[in-house]
């Protein structure tokens, strides 16, 4: 894979969707601020008032979620990309449609009924594209932030779609008042489901609450990443880290040994893992590379896990030592017991 390339197209992917976000909320503005005969006028109480703040609001969580999704699967964690269905095409395709219905919410905040039913259909787009994209080896579907932006979703989408296609049935074109308050409250609680059960995702850290209790630095023996960007139930590859060379020959394959023991312990718990002692099992003796060239590596293949396990005694490796620091500035958890681990994969 060509890393650069990919790079460079996933920007390109990602100034498109935001050029056009942008517009979409300049038209949006323009019609808010201007009357028909492009006078300032603002009615501050009133329907165009809400539908307004709904759209930008949309707008902006959309437009937030698109970019850690571009920036999580295309350069933090590039073991997610579903290339069987090539999800780069699949991300421009969807998300350029989610763009396009930006602009026809824009041009509907003075139609609540048209406003309506693009929303819906935005929802629906979203859900498919969740659906296409992430059913992967690597991330199931109905797991971490995928659920939590399905069932945000399906809430609007069942609680305001279900009376939209018993109106449509029959014939019935202009929606009673009480449809639009299930509309916003449908949205605020998509809001409310979307920012705080997906924070891990947008801000690398748990959400609480103001009025709740906040702790402090967890104990040694548990993780040390308290900030992870990867939630406990997304951790399906976990890397390796701990001492390797020893004094002697020995004390080396005791090393390996050791990594090996945890390695099965953790493929029978239904992780997948990487363990650079036994992928270069005494190549310091069988091949002639130099060993930096096995550090790169090994740091380069940290980056395509979702979490690190530091093995006993890891501080007395220089190796190691940087792999955990590489873990750290990448905001993945970094587990140093199997207990502290979230539990079986299989």
């Amino acid at each position: 894979m060509n890393r650069e390339s990919l790079h460079n197209s996933v920007e390109v992917l990602k100034i498109l969707y935001m050029v056009v976000a942008g517009l979409a909320l300049a038209v949006g503005l323009e019609r808010f601020v201007l009357d028909e005969m492009r006078q300032f006028k603002i009615e501050w109480i009133s329907l165009q008032t809400l539908l307004f703040i709904i759209f930008v609001t949309t707008v902006a969580r959309f437009v937030h979620g698109a970019m850690r999704h571009f920036d999580r699967t295309y350069t933090e964690q590039l073991q997610r990309v579903n290339w069987r269905i090539s999800q780069p095409l699949v991300d421009f395709s969807a998300l350029g449609i989610e763009a396009f219905i930006f602009f026809i919410l824009a041009y509907s905040i003075a139609d609540e009924s048209r406003f309506i039913n693009y929303y819906l259909l935005l929802l629906v787009v979203d859900s498919i594209w969740l659906f296409l994209v992430f059913p992967s080896g690597e991330q199931p579907f109905w797991s971490g932030n995928t659920k939590w932006w399905t069932l945000a979703n399906l809430l609007v989408l069942v609680s305001t779609g279900g009376p939209i296609v018993v109106f449509f049935i029959r014939g019935i074109e202009i929606y009673p008042s009480w449809l639009l308050w299930v509309f916003v409250i449908g949205v605020a609680f998509h809001a409310v489901m979307d920012y705080p059960l997906n924070w891990n995702l947008y801000f690398g850290r748990r959400f609480r609450w103001p009025w709740s209790d906040w702790p402090k630095e967890e104990a040694p023996g548990a993780r040390d990443a308290t900030a992870s960007s990867v939630p406990d139930d997304e951790i399906g590859t976990v890397f390796i880290a701990g001492p390797y060379l020893g004094s002697d020959f020995n004390e080396t394959e005791k090393n390996i040994r050791l990594a090996e023991q945890y390695s099965i312990e953790l493929w029978n718990r239904g992780y997948k893992v990487f363990c650079p002692h036994l992928n270069t099992s005494h190549f310091e003796v069988k091949a002639k590379a130099d060993e930096q060239a096995y550090k790169e590596f090994d740091l380069r293949m940290l980056q395509c896990c979702d979490a690190v396990f530091a093995l006993p005694k890891w501080e007395d490796s220089e190796g190691a030592k940087a792999e955990i620091e590489e873990a750290k500035r990448l905001e993945m958890p970094v587990f140093h017991s199997l207990d502290a681990l979230p539990g079986t994969r299989s």
